[in-house]
């Protein structure tokens, strides 16, 4: 109303010129946060209905807590990655190698993350939410596990949606809803665990349907990624020692606190470092080049050119 009365353009004559591919793909895009909505929710209606009120409480802050983390960590870049491959698209250059480079940075900062988070998940639930909610810890451990593998194949939509790969898009993503839902159903029956370690059987099968789908569209070198899987890997167990040497030697999960789990997880980023400058990790470059631009860091710029 304000931009009429600064500067009126009524709407007559009524012209349509135009309309038809804002409405085909706007719905079909409604149609697929339709499905992705439906998927996303209903886990709590679900666990809810099978198992009750205290058991959808549990679920829901175990799988709240993980997502959150996974934000922490790597939520904020992913908004970046669209407008990037867009112009690598206009120019006519393939998309594989920045695929690549963008599952490499995934892999080797939100793996050993969440990893850590399931390895800590008792010490976490007890600091964060005490004794009461100590329910929690078992599921996050197995929630976060799965979010390893729900995030190999990052730009699962977006990537489909900027190729004009929209309607194979709502088929595949119908099938993982109905995967999501079908495997979530089935492990209920085993209680609130079985709720929890349904989310990993999905996350493998989830893993498999968008593998094909991703890799018959963007033509990635699967060997590349399979190598790059591999070094993330063994940076995510590097990572780990620590705490499990804590566990194993000093302080078990159930009486450790505060400060030892915070020297632990700091050793854990120390060794996890090492491991990439070691194995030469693809991501490594681009972690050195986001660090050398904060204040402290880029101080050091030449001992990032010797880890290069």
């Amino acid at each position: 109303m304000i931009a009429q009365v600064l500067k009126p353009a009524l709407p007559w004559p009524l012209r349509l010129g135009g309309l038809k591919p804002i409405v085909s793909t706007g719905s079909r895009l409604t149609t697929l946060y339709a499905i992705g909505a439906a998927g996303s929710r209903s886990p709590d209606l679900i666990v809810g209905k099978a198992l009750g009120l205290l058991a959808v409480g549990l679920y829901s802050r175990a799988a709240s807590l993980a997502d959150q983390f996974r934000m922490l960590i790597a939520g904020a870049i992913g908004s970046v990655f669209y407008p990037a491959f867009a112009r690598i698209r206009d120019r006519g250059e393939p998309l594989g190698p920045a695929y690549l480079r963008v599952c490499s940075g995934y892999s080797a900062v939100v793996w050993p993350g969440m990893a850590g988070l399931a390895l800590a998940a008792e010490p976490v639930v007890r600091l964060l939410y005490g004794e009461a909610w100590i329910g929690v810890a078992p599921l996050l451990a197995m929630i976060a596990l799965s979010e390893i593998l729900l995030v190999s194949l990052p730009l699962h939509t977006d990537l489909p949606i900027l190729t004009g790969k929209l309607n194979q898009l709502i088929r595949v993503n119908l099938l993982d809803t109905i995967l999501a839902v079908t495997v979530l159903i089935a492990g209920s029956r085993w209680g609130v665990e079985g709720a929890a370690a349904s989310r990993l059987v999905y996350a493998l099968g989830w893993l498999l349907l968008y593998a094909r789908f991703l890799h018959r569209l963007i033509q990635f070198d699967l060997r590349a990624l399979m190598g790059i899987y591999m070094k993330s890997a063994l940076a995510t167990l590097a990572a780990l020692v620590p705490l499990a040497m804590t566990y194993a030697f000093l302080v078990p999960p159930s009486q450790i606190t505060f400060i030892p789990l915070a020297f632990a997880s700091g050793a854990g980023v120390a060794l996890w470092l090492i491991a990439l400058v070691g194995l030469k990790h693809p991501a490594l470059d681009d972690l050195l080049g986001m660090a050398a631009h904060l204040p402290v860091i880029g101080r050091f710029r030449p001992i990032a050119k010797f880890a290069r």
